[in-house]
């Protein structure tokens, strides 16, 4: 007996493209962060936080959407 794969709501893609939204908002919020890191001398120190935020939401970003292009290209299961 076949029975359809129930795939869990937050490996849905539409949650997938919700993740990449979310990730591209915070890459913004983070280079906001180093403009004004970079401008004012008295926050320069703290530029790594935003150097970390930027890099990790990349990170996170290019691995979702990886996912979500490779699930796409397969042709679904019979």
């Amino acid at each position: 007996m076949y029975r359809r794969e129930i795939v869990p709501w937050y490996d849905a893609d539409w949650i997938g493209w919700l993740v990449v939204f979310f990730m591209l908002a915070t890459c913004a919020f983070g280079m906001a962060g180093i403009s004004v890191a970079r401008e004012h001398a008295e926050f320069r120190s703290y530029l790594w936080l935003p150097s970390i935020l930027v890099s990790a939401s990349a990170l996170v970003m290019i691995g979702t959407v990886t996912r979500l292009l490779g699930r796409s290209a397969r042709p679904p299961a019979e």
